[in-house]
């Protein structure tokens, strides 16, 4: 599962990002090469540290961070110093309150048929893992406002 989570990552950031003609040449590498790097089905030829860490800060996107987070057991959490506004509070609030939205579905669909699947577990542990990142970045980000 987290293997799996950690190549789709690398693939989204690649292909939601520019695809590999735009980002290859921003990271110096090839686009045929990125894009070869970016096939989750590639076994040989896969993404370094430093690459990835390139995409991540050139893109702003940081899937494949969050994978090796889950992965690992740790929740990330943007460490944003400057006090938040009333709608960036409202906004996390909302996001979130939807990844927790998230997790009930997920629970509940498992439970349709009475029996969870391994599938079906990973997508609620996937669920639950988001909405605690979001939760954490809203409790910190409210910090912002302590005076």
């Amino acid at each position: 599962m987290f293997a799996q989570d950690l190549l789709s990552a690398v693939f989204d950031t690649v292909h939601d990002n520019g695809g590999p003609t735009l980002l290859g040449q921003k990271i110096g590498v090839s686009p045929r090469i990125l894009a070869n790097k970016a096939n989750p089905r590639q076994k040989y030829n896969q993404i370094s540290l430093q690459e990835a860490l390139k995409l991540q800060l050139i893109t702003g996107d940081h899937r494949i961070l969050a994978a090796m987070a889950r992965a690992l057991g740790y929740l990330i959490v943007p460490m944003d110093q400057a006090p938040p506004s009333d709608v960036e509070l409202l906004t996390l609030y909302a996001q979130w309150q939807d990844e927790t939205g998230k997790i009930h579905h997920a629970i509940a669909s498992a439970f349709e048929d009475q029996r969870i699947t391994h599938t079906e577990q990973a997508t609620i542990e996937r669920a639950f893992h988001a909405a605690a990142c979001a939760g954490q970045t809203y409790i910190h980000r409210m910090g912002g406002l302590v005076q």
